[in-house]
């Protein structure tokens, strides 16, 4: 007898004793007592994986073949039909399901997780997102309807009753799904092709993919496009089922379905064609600006952030405030986030901008300066020599045609009412794109030479007379084609005119801007034509204004006299330190410089006044009812503590004790269990050591005492000392930051345990576990020793020399501009420009206010402000 290979399972029991027959709710996934949907099917075990590929690859053609005879002749033929209709869904919506299926498992899944095709995650995020739409959400309303409509009652094994309510409740839910789809499927297309082309590791990506058996080598594009023509066989399946149904509910459902069907359509073809023409030069320019890896000569591509749109770009002159004598051509792109200057160069047919050093500049950092009428006569001629400047013909030749198309376009435009030139350009603001997909300068194969003599002349006047007559932007259209590769780069001078040396405004193609954080790296914009200067004026000052924000804001606590490095009596020197406390009712302000200690009101109701002459005072902090100063004299720092009503009131004599006379380098009072404590820095036989003191009420000589135990500092060079959490820690600038966990043994000895927490320069250390150095802000667990590699980083624009927390955000102060960035989403949210900024405030207790000096616009003189939120987060 030959072995059993297979089981005829409509022949078998089941094996559930509680099993019925008809019954629905039997548990075997292939119990014989079901109803099935389909024919009969032997299960083999022997079955290989070809013989099952081979059988989804040929299905069954008619699906009324697998009907029985004797039930085929007892339906009537219209109702086989509608059946054979209702198949035919079924089938054609689990073909779909399985194109859907590849989508996710071969293309996405596998783009979205692999870190080589795009390296960087941000921009390959924004990729998958460009491309690959809401498919997931397509997906999941699918495979819903398909289980839905296979286990919907049946009338017997192999007839369905009514579909009606359940396709029109699944057409309903297709509606925005498809729209949304639609609308972003030309931007996905276009992102796909553009990566495809400029990136060889999609390319081969694809290849990889397409070659899985399962794709049946259809490619991306393919299934891309599947959910666009969907709508459209979906509307024919209904239709043939329609046609073929008799109940009437069921025929007003399907109408409905249809007529829902037809109205998505339109709006699907209404939502793809009104993309924007922007979006696609959006795509192209994000995958083409590049900037030079520090440390190497590698090119690494931009991130450009989500939600940021192209709002004009522009080819001009620029030249560096280093360079004056060496200007260059320049790609100006402004971004609703940021400015961004590049150098262009063609390779291979198409154009990639390098990001000229200094750049990208942030809108909320960007500052317009007007030139000054005192200019010197270099300076001015160093600028007009740029019309000596050796340039590519063909980019010369770009800039004259853009400003021709852009004049074609105007005149055959519908006029506007009469206004003058300067309002026009003033008032419009319209995007400006050009016609090229790879290139922002248009080039031909055939590029006529210019003749030396008359076309700078003939430039010029045919520029002046479309500015005259009715010159007006427009938006160009954007029409991918073929890249003409560019002609033979030759060198002559440059044809347009030079710019102005007079002094006169409205003379001027030039425009000054810099960085806010480096306001010394200035650049000069020199633009075609003064009308194109108004514009971008007009456009750089109108960004500006959209991103400023009034969330913090300064105000003046003391105006001090004239700087000096002198020591006099009515000078108040160089401010190192502030510290706010109260007194009596009042907010009083200390603030200590070279010449001694100031004391005011905080709300500035009275003058400051010198209180403690002749000192130069380093730090100062208050304990209780003490004045605690670090002062230095000729060779060494002293801690020295003096009593606030001796101070504030004159009718007293000043009352003062030393707590240390030599060797201090740095102190902080706080609180460590409860206990008000001073804990200073003192050098002795060449070791840092750690001392605590504590207030003493014994003794009217001896305002404090010490505990016995000392601890020797490990870290290097340290300067400041912070209490968090009763733990002690020591930061060094050049060391790190080592942690001290203080525990009392007997009522005047300690038991010290010491950890390095941080070993890399810093600036800082904020409470909530935020370590800072000159750029960048760490997000470090405190109380853990971790690897700084993989800790979580925000970045400043500027140099930074000390950052303050006001949670949520971070408030990063730098000579020139105080930045503020929200904690979580690291964004800058304000931007405050100052000269010659210095903190002052005790950067050791949070709860002080933020207060800092600035230089004022007359350069001789200095004040103290404080920073404040203007109203509750």
């Amino acid at each position: 007898m030959s072995p059993i290979t297979g089981i005829f399972i409509p022949l078998t029991p089941c094996y559930s004793r509680s099993c019925q027959i008809n019954k629905q709710t039997c548990y075997s996934p292939l119990c014989p007592n079901k109803r099935i949907s389909s024919l009969l099917r032997l299960v083999n075990t022997k079955q290989t994986e070809q013989d099952v590929d081979r059988e989804q690859e040929n299905p069954s053609k008619d699906w009324i073949t697998s009907i029985p005879n004797h039930i085929r002749n007892s339906i009537n033929k219209k109702e086989l039909k509608r059946q054979a209709g209702i198949a035919e869904l079924l089938l054609t919506e689990q073909n779909y399901c399985q194109d859907l299926d590849i989508l996710h498992r071969i293309y996405a899944i596998p783009l979205l997780e692999s870190n080589i095709v795009i390296s960087n995650s941000s921009r390959r995020q924004r990729f998958h997102r460009n491309v690959f739409g809401n498919y997931l959400d397509i997906t999941h309303i699918h495979h819903s309807f398909y289980h839905q409509l296979t286990c919907h009652n049946r009338e017997s094994t192999f007839f369905i009753g009514r579909v009606g309510t359940i396709i029109m409740q699944h057409v309903t839910n297709l509606i925005e799904p498809y729209i949304q789809y639609a609308s972003n499927h030309v931007k996905a297309i276009f992102c796909m092709t553009l990566e495809q082309k400029h990136n060889p590791l999609f390319s081969k990506f694809l290849q990889e993919q397409n070659a899985h058996k399962s794709t049946r080598r259809l490619g991306l594009r393919h299934y891309l496009s599947s959910p666009t023509l969907w709508i459209g066989k979906l509307k024919l399946l209904i239709q043939a089922i329609l046609k073929n149904t008799v109940d009437d509910a069921d025929q007003l459902s399907l109408k409905a379905s249809l007529a829902i069907l037809h109205d998505t359509l339109c709006r699907m073809n209404s939502s793809s064609a009104n993309l924007s023409r922007a979006e696609f030069r959006f795509e192209e320019v994000s995958s083409s600006i590049y900037t030079v890896t520090p440390g190497s000569s590698e090119l690494e591509l931009i991130c450009i952030p989500d939600g940021c749109e192209l709002i004009r770009e522009e080819a001009l002159w620029l030249a560096r405030s280093t360079h004056p004598l060496q200007p260059s051509l320049c790609h100006l792109f402004l971004f609703s986030h940021a400015l961004i200057l590049t150098h262009p160069r063609m390779i291979q047919g198409r154009t990639e901008y390098i990001i000229v050093p200094g750049s990208p500049i942030p809108i909320q950092l960007l500052v317009l300066n007007q030139p000054n009428a005192n200019t010197s006569m270099i300076r001015r001629l160093s600028f007009a020599s740029t019309s000596m400047v050796s340039t590519p013909l063909y980019l010369i030749n770009n800039l004259r045609r853009q400003k021709s198309m852009n004049s074609e376009i105007s005149n055959t435009s519908t006029l506007l009412p009469t206004t003058t030139t300067t309002q026009l350009h003033r008032s419009h603001t319209t995007i400006h794109i050009k016609r090229n997909n790879t290139t922002t300068t248009t080039t031909t194969a055939s590029t006529p030479k210019p003749s030396k003599k008359p076309i700078q002349f003939q430039l010029k006047k045919k520029i002046l007379q479309r500015l005259k007559s009715n010159f007006r932007w427009g938006l160009k259209t954007y029409e991918p084609k073929a890249t003409v590769p560019p002609p033979a780069i030759s060198v002559t001078r440059r044809d347009s005119a030079p710019a102005k040396l007079t002094n006169t405004g409205i003379q001027r193609r030039t425009l000054k801007i810099c960085h806010m954080a480096f306001p010394e790296n200035a650049f000069r914009l020199e633009f075609l034509s003064r009308a194109d200067r108004l514009i971008w004026e007009d456009l750089l000052r109108e960004a500006v204004l959209k991103v400023q924000s009034s969330l913090f804001e300064y105000k003046m606590v003391c105006k001090t006299l004239i700087i000096s490095q002198q020591v006099h009596g009515d000078s108040m020197g160089r401010i190192r330190c502030a510290y706010s406390f109260m007194y009596c009712d009042h907010k009083i302000v200390a603030v200590g410089s070279q010449n001694g200690v100031w004391m005011g009101p905080e709300d500035g109701s009275r003058p400051f006044e010198l209180v403690l002459p002749n000192q130069d005072v380093y730090q100062i902090s208050v304990l209780q009812d003490k004045l605690v100063v670090l002062t230095q004299d000729t060779k060494h720092r002293c801690l020295v503590a003096y009593c606030l009503r001796s101070i504030l009131e004159s009718t007293t004599e000043l009352d003062w004790c030393v707590v240390k006379r030599s060797f201090v380098i740095c102190f902080t009072v706080g609180k460590i269990r409860q206990q008000p404590v001073i804990v200073y820095l003192t050098k002795r036989l060449q070791k840092t050591w750690l001392v605590i003191i504590v207030p003493s009420s014994h003794s009217k000589n001896h305002w404090f005492k010490k505990y016995r135990t000392e601890h020797s500092i490990s870290i290097k060079d340290p300067n400041e000392i912070q209490i968090i959490n009763d733990a002690v820690f020591i930061r060094s600038d050049r060391n790190g930051i080592e942690r001290i966990d203080i525990s009392c043994t007997t009522v005047m000895d300690l038991f010290v345990e010491s950890y390095k927490v941080f070993n890399r320069p810093n600036i800082g250390l904020l409470s909530l576990g935020f370590v800072c150095d000159s750029h960048w802000v760490y997000a470090a667990p405190l109380f853990e020793t971790v690897d700084t590699k993989g800790l979580v980083r925000m970045r400043f624009e500027a140099q930074v020399h000390h950052v303050a927390l006001v949670f949520p955000y971070l408030v990063a102060f730098s000579t020139s501009v105080i930045e503020i960035r929200h904690i979580e989403t690291t964004e800058l949210i304000q931007a405050i420009r100052g000269d010659q900024i210095q903190f002052i405030s005790n950067s050791t207790d949070i709860i002080q206010p933020l207060f800092f000096a600035m230089q004022n616009e007359d350069r001789l003189t200095t004040s103290v402000y404080q920073l404040q939120l203007s109203s509750p987060p």
